[in-house]
């Protein structure tokens, strides 16, 4: 504690070389317990101090001291600032800060302290610490928030960053271009069936019916060996054979 610097003493902020006493480590302590007092409201939560946030700047350990110094020369205004859950703190803290430095009185009476110069002792602190310890009550009166705790909710799936491979949808400008656009999509479309030609069409039933009945009407064809005349020759041819078998 009193190597960091928001918690050392002032002798120690101010003076390049000084002698370290057990008096400022107890001045550290008490710097701790005033800072949790200070800027926390309950167990687990803090709230911004400017009087308090002061002391962590990154500047000099000069200007730190000056500014712990300014402050605590009227330590009445910060303990003023004690939140509920600490109020009961407050009359420890004010007992605790005359032990380190003893208020001396003016002759108008006001109280005038000697910061650069800490004079408490570990018997003093015990003492104030012991009493007020006894006296705390066993149930706080005001009640502590309960921690914070994490949402369990699922976290929202983010979109990808990848873009669509699709093509934009452009609007044709000219004829040309709606033409091609027609044209591509007759492409894409599935070719039909071709249609069978007439001559490929299966036979109707009345065409059939007219050829047998062709087929009745002819007369029968003779042959020259076996005499036997066949069937679907013409009229003529038929009379054709028959003389030419009479003459031989």
């Amino acid at each position: 504690m009193q190597g960091t610097s928001p918690f050392m003493a002032i002798a120690t902020l101010q003076k390049k070389k000084v002698l370290q006493n057990p008096a400022h480590d107890l001045e550290s302590i008490y710097y701790v317990l005033l800072y949790f007092c200070l800027k926390y409201t309950r167990p687990g939560v803090t709230r911004p101090l400017k009087a308090i946030d002061d002391w962590f700047m990154q500047v000099s350990f000069e200007w730190i001291g000056l500014k712990k110094k300014y402050q605590l020369e009227n330590i009445d205004s910060l303990l003023e600032q004690l939140e509920p859950f600490f109020a009961d703190l407050s009359g420890c803290l004010r007992e605790l800060w005359d032990v380190l430095f003893e208020p001396e009185y003016t002759p108008k009476g006001h109280v005038w302290r000697d910061l650069d110069q800490c004079v408490g002792t570990h018997d003093g602190m015990l003492h104030i610490l012991e009493a007020t310890l006894l006296g705390l009550p066993d149930v706080d009166p005001v009640a502590a928030s309960p921690p914070l705790t994490k949402s369990l909710k699922p976290p929202l799936a983010r979109k990808s960053s990848t873009k669509s491979l699709k093509p934009p949808l452009t609007k044709p400008n000219s004829r040309k271009q709606s033409s091609t656009r027609k044209k591509l999509s007759s492409s894409r479309q599935a070719p039909s069936a071709p249609v069978p030609s007439s001559s490929q069409q299966p036979p109707s039933r009345r065409s059939l019916s007219l050829r047998k009945r062709r087929a009745q009407d002819s007369p029968p064809r003779e042959d020259s060996d076996s005499g036997v005349q066949p069937v679907g020759r013409s009229r003529e041819r038929a009379k054709r054979v028959r003389s030419n078998t009479k003459r031989a």
